[in-house]
């Protein structure tokens, strides 16, 4: 954090992402990196869903309104960064792979630098481990992101050089290791998911008898890895003890059955953004605001299902973008990408952060562009018109 701690309302302060984000988006501005910007119809819908969280959250009463404001605010900058990554990468559409070559790098180092203890920090009584105080449900998930990035990147390719695969294999333990050391059940969940939407096509489907074996034996292997670093980590096995015996999921199992009592009673229009946290902790019989530890359901009693339509619409938007990329170069890798992000958005709130815009901004800005047919895979014209199809 840059000009300040960052505890104090007045405090100035901007963060690394911050600054780099800003830097970006002067330097398209200025260079005229984005030739004839267009926008995808999951921008407008992304612009609508604003505008509906800003008219929804007029009505509710006004000591909500900092927070409503904060919001607003928040999801501008998403929506600016969806439209701009779109067009980057429907001008170049192997930003794709580059983007997620550098995500999931940066996610390899960091996990080595939290193993080494240089950014280690102790986030509760249970012993759980984040890196830098972010919080370590959010870090499991960007981690898990990152490794079914690499992962898939990688099985997709036809000749994977023998070095990159030693050290895969010699870091790839580690950032499980960071995953299961922050204690986040959701997020060694999506990364379950991620890991079995890569290996059942070269299972089931693709590949040649020595690449189903090799897809089989790596699989085995990240799942017998997770499962010993579960039974030897006591953090991790008395959370999970607690959940498979008493059904203790971190009080979402009393929460998600009030909530759904909350959106059914308001199911359109919901109970307003910022209202919604108020009226759940009442139900919960808390003396604080609750959140709803998912992000569809926040959307649902914020602005009801008509206000969430837009944003649902989006979300449909990336997972048939990310279905239409299986056949390129990509291979599964967009399809288990996107699984693994609403799989984690399921279990927190993570609609106001920047993984879950960029995920779904990659895969339908590569989606968009029609010439996106690598020549070292060959496609079928008909399948060459279900991925170039316009929006």
């Amino acid at each position: 954090t840059i000009g300040g701690g960052g505890q104090s309302d007045q405090a100035f302060t901007l963060t690394i992402s911050r600054v780099l984000g800003i830097v970006w988006v002067v330097s398209c501005a200025l260079r005229g990196q984005l030739h004839s910007p267009r926008c995808h119809r999951a921008f407008a819908l992304s612009a609508l869903f604003v505008v509906v969280v800003a008219a929804r959250g007029v009505l509710v009463d006004s000591t909500f309104w900092p927070e409503v404001t904060s919001y607003v605010q928040t999801l501008m900058q998403m929506v600016v960064m969806l439209w701009l990554i779109t067009n980057a990468v429907r001008a170049r559409p192997r930003l794709y792979e580059s983007i997620a070559w550098v995500y999931g790098v940066s996610c390899f180092v960091f996990s080595i630098l939290i193993a080494s203890g240089l950014t280690a920090t102790d986030f509760s009584q249970d012993k759980r481990i984040t890196g830098l105080a972010e919080d370590p449900n959010t870090l499991a998930g960007k981690l898990s992101i990152g490794l079914v990035l690499v992962l898939g990147l990688l099985w997709s390719r036809k000749k994977t050089p023998l070095g990159i695969v030693l050290l895969l294999i010699a870091t790839c333990p580690v950032v499980v290791f960071s995953i299961l050391q922050t204690g986040s059940r959701g997020g060694l969940i999506s990364l379950c998911f991620g890991l079995i939407v890569l290996a059942l096509p070269r299972l089931l489907i693709h590949g040649s008898p020595l690449s189903r074996i090799t897809a089989f034996a790596l699989t085995a292997a990240l799942f017998s890895l997770m499962v010993y670093s579960i039974a030897s980590s006591e953090t991790v096995t008395t959370r999970w003890a607690r959940t498979l015996n008493g059904g203790d999921m971190a009080t979402r199992e009393d929460l998600y059955p009030r909530v759904l009592a909350l959106i059914a009673e308001r199911p359109f229009f919901g109970w307003g953004p910022a209202a919604n946290y108020s009226v759940i902790g009442e139900t919960m019989g808390v003396s604080r605001t609750q959140s709803t530890e998912n992000s569809f359901f926040w959307m649902l009693t914020a602005v009801g299902i008509l206000g969430a339509i837009p944003l649902l619409y989006v979300v449909h938007v990336g997972l048939i973008s990310a279905w239409r990329l299986r056949r390129t170069a990509l291979g599964w890798t967009p399809v288990a990408c996107f699984i693994t992000t609403m799989t984690f958005a399921s279990t927190i709130e993570w609609y106001l952060n920047k993984v879950f815009w960029l995920v779904l901004a990659v895969g339908i800005g590569a989606a968009w562009n029609a010439t996106f047919i690598p020549a070292r895979v060959r496609v079928r014209p008909d399948a060459m018109a279900a991925i170039g199809r316009r929006p």
